[in-house]
């Protein structure tokens, strides 16, 4: 299963540790400040421990996916584990399974994107010129996705930095605005959900918060071009989620305690950005909600659609090195980027 790189016939093996780990990261955290209502319905007021919990789920998964990526030192990592593990079918399957999930990510951030322009500046787009604007978004992230990786990496990290620090500091600053109560917490169990077979529904709703984890697998995509020990990885894979655990349960403990958190959600925000529809509807916030918006939603967003970009066009060039495609998905460009692939996802996204 060892791919041997060809002299600039291959991927380029330039990638330090601590960009894999800004790729993982940055898929990660994504939908912080969009799908807040959503996290809201699903756990109430206690979100924040649900994000606690769930962080502490997750990881033993974690901690697989780390022991099997020291093991294999190229791109693919569900088509070499299942492929090794069990055998060549099930590889085949679980690699177009975890593809499902990560071509998904493209159409619907960018129209994620174009849904929040849509609404701030009320431009009142209809939903083919939405589709149209964000058929856009998609091109132009064709064209970042075909650059060399030391860009796509770089550009990406800055968006996550930026996401981060907004996220962080608006914590802060919704937590001394003097519109923070610890009273406005109520039943930190109640959700939206219904139980099911005596399942309370918070603990369903816990359960679907393993969404906003999705991104630590794309560590074993990127492993390919670490100039960094194999058995690193783990830092990264870990890492990616400890530092996103830690920032959600941080960011809806101080989002949680807002005036007039629920009215907002019940009124205006079951379908996104409910917080920065409590800063502007309560807290009477103009500039804030716009900075969040940018730097945060906007820039979270896009650094989550390259990093999933990324990983499924790792994937399939993994997947043609290793006789489950055609050669062709195999074949670089001058930036050593694969793509038939990179054009496979774009037309898939597209459609």
């Amino acid at each position: 299963m060892e791919n041997k790189q060809n002299k600039g016939g291959g991927l380029n093996k330039s990638l330090k540790l601590i960009f894999v780990y800004t790729v993982a990261t940055g898929s990660i955290f994504t939908f912080v400040n969009y799908w807040d209502s959503v996290f809201y319905g699903y756990c109430g007021s206690g979100t924040f421990l649900a994000f606690a919990l769930m962080t502490v789920a997750i990881l033993p998964v974690a901690l697989v996916y780390s022991e099997l990526a020291s093991l294999f030192h190229t791109s693919g990592g569900e088509l070499i584990y299942n492929t090794v593990g069990i055998n060549k079918h099930v590889g085949f399957l679980a690699s177009w399974l975890i593809m499902a999930a990560w071509i998904s990510v493209p159409p619907a951030v960018v129209m994620a994107i174009m849904t929040w322009v849509n609404k701030t500046f009320a431009l009142g787009l209809g939903t083919w010129q939405m589709v149209g604007c964000a058929a856009v978004l998609l091109v132009l992230y064709f064209f970042m996705s075909i650059q060399n990786v030391q860009f796509l990496v770089k550009a990406q990290a800055g968006m996550l930095f930026c996401n981060i620090t907004v996220t962080i500091l608006t914590g802060f600053i919704l937590l001394f605005s003097g519109h923070w109560h610890l009273s406005n917490f109520g039943n930190i169990f109640e959700s939206s959900l219904s139980a099911v077979n005596g399942i309370p529904g918070w603990i369903i709703g816990m359960a679907l918060l393993i969404t906003p984890y999705f991104g630590f697998e794309t560590v074993p995509q990127m492993v390919e071009e670490g100039d960094f020990p194999i058995k690193n990885s783990k830092k990264a894979i870990c890492g990616s989620i400890l530092t996103c655990g830690c920032i959600y349960v941080f960011y809806y403990f101080c989002v949680a305690g807002l005036d007039g958190l629920r009215d907002v959600y019940t009124n205006y925000a079951q379908d996104g950005f409910l917080t920065i529809a409590t800063m502007q509807n309560v807290l009477g916030w103009t500039f804030w909600p716009i900075i969040v918006g940018i730097l945060s939603c906007l820039l979270g967003m896009g650094a989550s659609l390259l990093g999933f970009w990324m990983s499924t066009v790792r994937m399939l060039y993994s997947m043609a090195n290793k006789n489950f495609l055609p050669k062709v998905f195999a074949k670089v460009n001058k930036n050593q980027q694969p793509m038939l692939p990179n054009i496979f996802l774009l037309v898939l996204s597209l459609i």
